[in-house]
């Protein structure tokens, strides 16, 4: 996952930052969900 490399670039791309917020948040959710 390169996802990183957009989060250091958001000022120049803020939509892929967006996006990536997202999946990020996604992913965190249904770990969490799968957890309990």
């Amino acid at each position: 996952m390169f996802s990183s490399v957009d989060f250091l670039d958001f000022r120049i791309w803020p939509i892929f930052n967006f996006a990536d917020s997202f999946v990020t948040i996604g992913v965190i959710g249904l770990i969490v969900y799968f957890w309990k």
